[in-house]
């Protein structure tokens, strides 16, 4: 089988590669939309959306979308990274053909972070056998039930954030990025001051003919992982009732060991430096998916 690969580059062909994805996918209407504003906003200046994947009769066979983003690291050196977001490929075109659309990037940008902070075990395993490399930053999933079940539940403390304006504000993002999905909110505790970086984010599910939205936030930086750590919480009570969500993701450093996450994923990268503390899930497509 022959096959081409080309680089999505007009809004007309990211439309064609996002309803591919859609059919693929299951996702509804309203989050495919989302999906092709939220890139063409953020990747306009770089002028390319992903690849597609095309055979011998120019059917689509396979698409895969990255989000462009760069930033300075702490030696001021700027970094441009593609983060890898959604990825389908047809049954018939999956193994060797797959490996070369991820080849295509790494050969297409040798300059660039390649990341990717939300691979399936499938996705996971082509990723590490072209060389990705395991961030020692990890994904974790807790629930309200976390909160729920744990004996801090009814621990009065938990409330002094909401009641106390002096222990919590909105606050400017310390660093700059490419688009306005963020909040930062300034905490304090005791003598300690923590920012932590966050996004509301909302996740489909199928049940037969009906899509469910499941409302949830994202904590993706914060200033400070030994103060986050000390009074997760805390800081997770607070989250989970003022933003009224059901579950809750970190992808940021955390040591805490007292509540156990319902799920831990790895971010993985591609590159001749090391990234393996950087975080990867600031410059990625958490924000709008």
């Amino acid at each position: 089988m022959k096959i081409l690969i080309k680089n999505i580059k007009s809004n007309n062909e990211l439309e064609n590669a996002i309803s591919y994805l859609r059919g693929s996918f299951l996702w509804s209407k309203k989050k495919a939309n989302k999906l092709k504003n939220c890139i063409i906003a953020n990747n306009k200046y770089f002028g390319i959306y992903g690849y597609v994947m095309l055979n011998n009769k120019d059917n689509l066979i396979g698409a895969i979308l990255f989000f462009y983003s760069e930033y300075l690291n702490n030696s001021n050196k700027q970094i441009k990274v593609l983060n890898i977001s959604s990825w389908y490929v047809n049954q018939e075109a999956r193994g060797i053909y797959s490996l070369l659309m991820i080849k295509r990037i790494l050969n297409d940008y040798p300059e660039f972070l390649i990341t990717n902070v939300s691979a399936n075990k499938k996705a996971y395993q082509i990723f590490k056998a072209l060389n990705f490399k395991d961030s020692v930053i990890l994904n974790k999933k807790y629930s309200i039930l976390n909160l729920i079940l744990s004996k801090r539940f009814l621990d009065n403390r938990n409330l002094k954030l909401f009641f106390n304006p002096n222990l919590q504000r909105i606050c400017k993002i310390p660093f700059q990025t490419l688009h306005n999905k963020y909040s930062c909110r300034l905490f304090h505790f005791g003598k300690s001051e923590l920012k932590i970086l966050s996004c509301n984010t909302k996740i489909e599910r199928n049940f037969g003919f009906l899509k469910i939205r499941i409302r949830g936030l994202r904590i993706l930086w914060t200033s400070d992982p030994d103060i986050f750590s000390e009074n997760f919480y805390r800081i997770l009570f607070y989250y989970f009732v003022r933003n009224f969500v059901t579950f809750i993701t970190t992808h940021c450093e955390c040591f805490q060991k007292e509540i156990k996450p319902m799920g831990i994923t790895n971010q993985i990268y591609f590159s001749s430096d090391d990234h393996e503390n950087t975080n990867l899930a600031v410059w990625s497509e958490l924000p709008f998916i």
